[in-house]
């Protein structure tokens, strides 16, 4: 039997079937390698359908799109790894790096020291990790409005500092 071509795939199908009929979906695979059982799997197809063999360069039958042992170990392997990767997709604010959030966020910080009574320019701030009270986004408000406290170099600029 010869191989299927990538481009007669349409994977796309399986979540279109999935939808449709409400029903799990499989994938019955005749593509030479693993790519598409790995594509069709992360697509949603449930049940994986590839062929076997022992000696992929037997001449004849489907050998010649079929895994061999190893591959076949490492595709349910890749499989199953690719499952836990994908998640449930409900789960937005659960990362377990989201406690160092405010640490790589960006901040308002004085650049310089400015007076009290000074009229804050851009170059008289930056935007310095970690977050504080006014983000990046602020920084447009500010130009051209006095600082109504002295304001120390290098630390966060606060709202409260700031002159309407």
């Amino acid at each position: 039997m010869i191989p299927a071509v990538e481009r007669d795939l349409n994977l796309e199908i399986i979540p279109y079937l999935q939808q449709v009929f409400e029903v799990p979906v499989g994938y019955s695979d005749h593509y030479p390698g693993t790519q598409a059982c790995l594509a069709a799997s992360m697509l949603g197809a449930t049940v994986i359908e590839t062929h076997f063999t022992l000696d992929s360069s037997k001449e004849g039958g489907d050998h010649s799109h079929s895994v061999e042992p190893a591959a076949l170990k490492k595709l349910v392997e890749d499989i199953a790894l690719l499952d836990t990767m994908r998640g449930d997709g409900r789960k937005i604010f659960t990362r377990p790096d989201r406690h160092y959030a405010k640490d790589y966020r960006r901040g308002l910080y004085a650049a310089r020291e400015i007076k009290e009574g000074q009229q804050i320019s851009e170059n008289d701030l930056q935007l310095c990790r970690p977050e504080s009270e006014l983000s990046p986004n602020d920084l447009k408000n500010l130009d051209g409005k006095k600082v109504k406290t002295n304001v120390a170099a290098y630390s966060a600029i606060e709202a409260s500092y700031i002159s309407c």
